[in-house]
């Protein structure tokens, strides 16, 4: 092709716009979004024998060319041709912030010489040509894309099974178009391709593909990774962050704030119809962010105002996945079926913590039990072990629905059995913060059985549970896993206090011990990051303090425990957590009685009183029985303290 030169020696013809062009290229239907298979589109609609690879090339970088050339590039791409038209604007818009690895291998001329030198490599006369990935692979190399300074920086993977890479295109593009995030995000896209699936421990190759993110995120200095595989039409995101963390993070959901196993988390994106789901996404991404500082943190607390976040998408995936479980025989493909009980085992365990609901509670140990019947402990070690600790959990949960105590410790008692086995497959060597959570798991357990249970027995489930939680905190270090070694030392706090209480006068240095392993517990958290966590420890915390007033004798300070219930409050609010408001709220109880016992006045009785009955109210509705049995005992106890002299009143319940 030639073109025409003015007498003035300039360059006559037409220019294309790159990012018009790269932005076609993006959203076309060619399997490899690159130059090279354009060319090859070209020359299989004009039967070539050859691909037009220099026109290609002239016509992205910009030169002038004849407008034939723009339209067979257009028809290629199956766009107007007019729409690729450079404008004198083009030069003035704002560039994305997207730095996709394959974009910035054509907007630089010397990276495309290199990867022109890499592709077509002559070696003793032959000619090896490099696949489509490892020239991707040599890009990523060169430029090493990293997030700005002062940015929030999210990851996109390509997903598996997406030949045509549509779920890595389009998901950038949706993050990358988003005026609400426009001024916080940069986003990169990378050539990895994490696989979820495979022949083995179907655990290990996800915590195997989890490294890989932590190992992308730490060159790129990105805070989140997108990942997953794609299924027709339909692909499922999964999340990592940085974090080393294994405890669960808060999430909103709903309007609730509830706690999240990033490892198990994943939601569900139609191809064609995105937008039901983005917002879900983008929250979720943000949400699971592992800053590294204040700034950031305000930064991605202002972008996670932009998103609205429903439950609706987790039932409908666990109708979808019930479904699909239809389609699996657990005999053919055991598999597949241990990997769909356990998402619904996850699924409805997560819904029972959202609802209330112990049925939900029931149907996740239904689908744990079916995972567990084809997932030998021999053959899945790692995937057994998780299986058994989400078990045991939901097994625990249901201990605060049984109607007695004597049948809310067996459901304990069962839970621990369940629990204990997994911890006896954990090598702590192998796999310390597995080991570390059992450890933790295990040790709550007998917290609740020794307040369940009377002396001396409770003492020995006292004693037994700090043990085993203490030792958890062999393998964590609060600089590395903040989260997991705060909720280890408050577990700690709730065992030592709990009993200290139990022993009165005797046990005031263990009260002590307590308050001061709450209040660094405490040190490492924050309301704006680790909401839910923050809060309970801020409760557990004014109940120790509280405790110690008490033994002490010491009325002065029980009104500081009070302000610090008031702040556990205000993230555990009535409309959102009413379970855990209701908890708050039988502390104050407690302690409205001690003041009035301490300080004498009768009156304050009145105050304990309306906190139990608010709290009674809220646990009779959700059926918490458990609670709902200390909270009527601690109401008979505040009657018999009305009626009689308040020097004589004992602040507790009459039974539990």
């Amino acid at each position: 092709m030639t073109t025409n030169t003015d007498p003035a020696g300039k360059r006559r013809g037409i220019r294309a716009s790159r990012t018009k062009l790269e932005h076609a290229l993006a959203k076309s239907s060619l399997p490899r979004k690159t130059q090279a298979a354009l060319a090859n589109r070209i020359a299989d609609l004009e039967g070539l024998e050859a691909a037009p690879k220099d026109l290609v090339s002239r016509v992205f970088r910009e030169q002038p060319v004849d407008p034939q050339s723009i339209e067979r590039v257009a028809a290629a791409l199956g766009v107007a041709a007019f729409t690729l038209y450079f404008a004198k604007t083009d030069a003035a818009i704002q560039q994305p912030t997207v730095q996709s690895l394959e974009v910035r291998r054509q907007s630089r001329s010397w990276t495309a010489l290199i990867l022109g030198a890499l592709a077509v490599i002559v070696s003793g006369g032959v000619i090896w040509t490099l696949s489509p990935t490892l020239q991707c692979r040599a890009v990523e190399l060169m430029n090493n894309p990293t997030v700005k300074d002062g940015r929030l920086g999210i990851v996109i993977a390509r997903f598996e099974n997406d030949s045509e890479n549509r779920a890595q295109t389009d998901l950038a593009e949706h993050f990358l178009t988003d005026p609400e995030l426009a001024s916080y995000l940069d986003v990169i896209t990378t050539c990895d391709q994490p696989a979820s699936t495979g022949p083995g421990d179907i655990r290990a190759i996800q915590t195997g593909a989890r490294v890989g993110a932590r190992e992308r995120l730490k060159l790129t200095g990105a805070h989140m990774y997108l990942w997953g595989r794609r299924a027709g039409g339909r692909i499922l995101v999964r999340f990592a962050s940085a974090r080393t963390d294994v405890s669960p993070v808060t999430v909103e959901l709903g309007g609730k704030p509830m706690q999240i196993d990033e490892s198990r988390f994943s939601l569900p994106m139609s191809l064609a119809r995105p937008r039901e789901m983005l917002g879900e996404i983008k929250h979720a991404a943000l949400s699971l962010m592992a800053v590294s500082d204040s700034t950031l943190a305000d930064l991605r607390n202002r972008a996670l105002n932009s998103y609205q976040t429903s439950i609706d998408w987790l039932r409908a995936s666990v109708i979808s996945d019930r479904n699909r479980r239809r389609s699996i025989n657990a005999e053919t493909d055991p598999r597949g079926w241990a990997a769909i009980n356990g998402t619904l085992c996850y699924q409805y365990r997560l819904l029972g913590d959202y609802d209330a609901d112990p049925q939900h509670y029931e149907q996740a140990i239904e689908t744990c039990s079916a995972a567990l019947t084809v997932q030998p402990k021999d053959k899945f070690p790692h995937e057994w072990v998780e299986t058994q600790i989400n078990l045991g959990s939901a097994v625990m949960r249901l201990h605060a629905f049984e109607a007695t105590a004597e049948e809310a410790v067996a459901r304990l008692q069962e839970a621990e059995n369940i629990l204990a086995a997994a911890l006896a497959s954990v090598d702590k060597e192998q796999a310390p913060q597995l080991w570390a959570t059992s450890q933790r798991n295990l040790g709550a357990i007998y917290l609740r059985l020794g307040e369940l249970t009377p002396a001396p027995e409770s003492q020995a489930y006292f004693e037994h549970g700090i043990e085993l939680t203490e030792s958890a905190l062999i393998v964590l270090q609060p600089e590395f896993q903040p989260l997991d070694w705060a909720i280890t030392q408050q577990n700690i706090c709730v065992s030592l206090f709990q009993m200290g209480f139990r022993m009165g006068s005797a046990g005031i240095e263990y009260v002590r011990e307590a308050v001061r392993r709450c209040s660094a517990a405490a040190q490492w958290l924050s309301p704006e990051l680790t909401a839910l966590t923050w809060a309970m420890i801020q409760n557990n915390l004014a109940a120790s303090s509280a405790i110690l007033a008490t033994l002490e004798g010491n009325p002065e300070k029980l009104a500081d425990a009070e302000q610090a219930f008031r702040q556990a409050q205000t993230v555990y609010t009535r409309a959102r957590l009413p379970l855990n408001w209701a908890e708050v709220e039988i502390n104050l109880s407690e302690l409205k009685c001690n003041m009035a016992v301490s300080l004498r006045q009768p009156v304050l009785l009145d105050d304990a009183v309306a906190h139990g009955e608010a709290a009674l109210e809220v646990f009779t509705e959700k059926g918490h029985k458990r609670y709902a049995r200390y909270a009527s005992g601690l109401l008979k106890t505040l009657d018999i303290c009305d009626r009689n002299t308040i020097a004589d009143c004992t602040c507790g319940p009459s039974e539990s």
